[in-house]
């Protein structure tokens, strides 16, 4: 058996390269197998792929994961030309969703990076983007400076994107305008919380990677009934099962908490597309 080894460099490089496009759909692949049929042992079918993959390091310029669920669910349920995203988080997964909302969405003029403090970490975020996309306005707020207006900054957002770790919400329900489509990245845990329970309410049903995991680990959910929420893989295959959920309430909301799935689909494209640019070393006959 042969071993590709990539770099990290070799991993920015693809990443660098990489058709936002591709990754989307490779996600997409991921939530309809999850949420279709099972074996009879309960197992998702098998992805045909000839290829092991193991993840050794990350690359310091890509994020630690492509956030394809959120796209795909924008492409369902979201606004199809979005002014204006606010990003709550300065960290790999914010600037991953930036970059892919940005790119994929041409049609967004505004980018705010909200933060609780100033930091190093979001100063180079916010620069980042400004160098990457020189027509979009990219602006950061810190929520701890009094000259940082939050509630305006929700009120205008078409897109919010929340990837911290906080226990309570970080913005009022009331300031959330109806059409608003939110992605809930960040919490884990039971006690986290990252919106608060009128804003889910307001949403009706809630899209979800995983109806499982969020049952267990989304604190915002404690309050819905299964038939609240809807596994994203439902609707990919088909798209006009999206209509009751965007009925159901004034906002849509998609709730993730992760699949491991999804870092072997996209662990698979970037390899797909590093054997496409001749990048990476083989080692013949390991075993």
């Amino acid at each position: 058996m042969a071993l590709k080894i990539l770099t990290r460099k070799d991993v920015d490089k693809v990443l660098d390269a990489l058709d936002l496009q591709a990754a989307v759909d490779s996600q997409a692949a991921v939530f309809e197998a999850y949420s279709g049929p099972k074996t009879t042992d309960g197992k998702m079918a098998a992805v045909d792929r000839k290829t092991a993959i193991k993840i050794v390091s990350v690359p310091t310029s890509g994020g630690d994961g492509l956030p394809g669920t959120t796209l795909i669910m924008d492409e369902l349920l979201g606004n199809g030309k979005p002014t204006n995203i606010v990003l709550f988080g300065s960290g790999a997964q914010a600037e991953a969703h930036a970059r892919m909302f940005l790119g994929l969405y041409p049609s967004i003029t505004k980018c705010t990076v909200v933060n609780r403090r100033p930091t190093e970490r979001a100063a180079h975020l916010v620069d980042a983007l400004v160098k990457a996309f020189p027509k979009v306005e990219v602006c950061l707020g810190i929520t701890s400076e009094n000259d940082f207006k939050l509630s305006e900054t929700v009120k205008d957002a078409d897109i919010i994107c929340t990837m911290t770790s906080s226990t309570q919400a970080l913005f009022a329900s009331k300031d959330v305008k109806p059409g608003a489509h939110m992605c809930l990245i960040g919490s884990y845990k039971k006690h986290m919380r990252e919106v608060e329970d009128d804003l889910v309410k307001r949403a009706g049903i809630v899209l979800v990677d995983s109806k499982e995991a969020c049952e267990a680990e989304a604190g915002e959910l404690h309050n819905l009934t299964e038939d609240q929420m809807v596994e994203i893989g439902k609707i990919v295959k088909d798209k006009s099962k999206a209509d009751p959920i965007k009925q159901a309430g004034d906002v849509t909301m998609f709730k993730s908490v992760g699949l491991g799935v999804q870092d072997v689909a996209i662990a698979q494209t970037v390899l797909d597309q590093a054997e496409k640019l001749g990048l990476g070393s083989v080692i013949e006959d390991y075993d």
